[in-house]
């Protein structure tokens, strides 16, 4: 067998005969015509012939070129397994005699044969883009479905705070209820959900929100809900911190323990987002500079005589102008700004105008900004940074709906 077309199913003779001789609805008449043990060396063969046509392209084609045509044919194996198991579920089925049942049986073995070679070979997902199958993907959603009620249960029993219990049980609802289902999707919901029903079994006394929020960061929950709903609790802890010294040392020590803790490598809610820890770290990393900025204005205040002292050195005029936003929320707004047409391009396009907010603007994260790093950030959309920019927006709104009823 021949994989030169590398569209080819490895086993598209056995899929093609699938849909006529060997149906259900056909498979007495053919086993009329041809012998079991015929049909089982038959499958045996095209299982062997399978398999040596793949080790044999392992030196026709490049290794990348490879990985994709076995991981493709894997997608291929996968769905045709899916629906035997499908068909094995049929009325007609029921009705089978004992020698059509042997034959299905071996065909499943065959098809079962060349997976665990090509899982030998390290190949052990379907192609990224490729859907789950139905009867696969349904089956395994439906197992979940029995999983979120006893989540839901746990949660209650344990008093988790309700808006994290929604959040998380919206997630979990969403991938019981949908079609567009990656493999990829899949085993980060299945490894979630067994995660988050042991880490409740275990927990016995006190507030588990913090731990639990903590094994959410672990497992790179980076859901933009998630990150809104532990940056309002982050803020409304520090806010019972009166003295800013004080709370300057409780985001200083969050930063670290944070900044500590090591994420489950390739595990990822939303894998073209940023870490859920980046994301809090660069918040955190903002608030100790803004409250750093806010203590040396307090300090400058109680002791104004030291800026006349002799020998001190009157700090100049800034020539930038400081902003307590991340380097992504900036170039976001500035492409809102730019989209409706509040900052007009003229004859100089955008690149002019992001070389005047690089010169000009600082943000307090620290970053470095310049014309190529803005322009990075300026082509960018993401949840993340499209939520942060919208909370900013709604901040507004709510400062100019008080204005107007004053």
């Amino acid at each position: 067998m021949q994989l030169k077309n590398r569209k080819r199913f490895i086993l598209s003779n056995l899929e093609m005969r699938l849909d006529y001789e060997f149906s259900p609805a056909l498979i007495h008449e053919t086993l009329k015509r041809q012998s079991l043990p015929d049909l089982q060396h038959l499958l045996m063969s095209d299982s062997a012939e399978a398999i040596q046509a793949l080790k044999d392209l392992k030196y026709e084609v490049p290794g990348g070129n490879f990985v994709t045509i076995c991981q493709h044919n894997y997608s291929d194996l996968f769905r045709m397994r899916d629906r035997l198991q499908l068909m094995e579920k049929s009325e007609i089925f029921k009705d089978l005699n004992e020698e059509a049942l042997s034959f299905y049986e071996g065909l499943g073995n065959a098809v079962g044969r060349v997976i665990k070679h090509l899982e030998g070979l390290g190949i052990r997902s379907l192609a990224p883009a490729e859907l789950l199958p139905d009867y696969f993907r349904e089956s395994r959603q439906e197992i979940m479905r029995q999983q979120v009620n006893i989540f839901h249960a746990k949660c209650k029993s344990k008093s988790i705070d309700p808006e994290l219990t929604g959040l998380l049980l919206h997630f979990f609802q969403d991938s019981c209820a949908t079609d567009d289902f990656t493999q990829k999707a899949l085993h980060y919901s299945e490894e979630l959900m067994t995660a988050l029903l042991a880490f409740l079994s275990k927990q016995r006394e006190g507030n588990p929100d913090p731990l639990l929020m903590f094994k959410l960061l672990q497992l790179n929950y980076n859901c933009p809900l998630l990150y809104n709903f532990y940056r309002k609790q982050l803020r409304d802890r520090f806010a019972t911190y009166e003295d800013s010294s004080r709370k300057l040392l409780a985001l200083k020590f969050d930063y670290k323990k944070l900044k500590q803790m090591l994420p489950k490598p390739g595990m990822a809610m939303n894998p073209d987002a940023p870490e859920l820890k980046c994301l809090l770290l660069d918040y955190l990393r903002e608030e100790i500079k803004y409250l750093k900025v806010e203590l040396e204005d307090q300090a400058a205040a109680v002791v104004p005589e030291l800026a006349e002292q002799p020998g001190h050195v009157s700090s100049p005029e800034p020539d930038h102008l400081d902003l307590n936003v991340s380097m992504r929320v900036l170039a976001y707004f500035i492409r809102v700004l730019v989209q409706r047409k509040t900052i007009p391009l003229g004859n100089d396009g955008i690149k002019a105008k992001l070389a005047f907010f690089a010169k000009h603007v600082r943000t307090l994260s620290g970053e470095q900004l310049s014309v190529d790093s803005l322009s990075k950030r300026y082509s960018e959309v993401n949840a993340t940074t499209i939520e942060a920019v919208r909370e900013m927006l709604v901040d507004m709104l709510r400062m100019l709906d008080a204005d107007s009823r004053k």
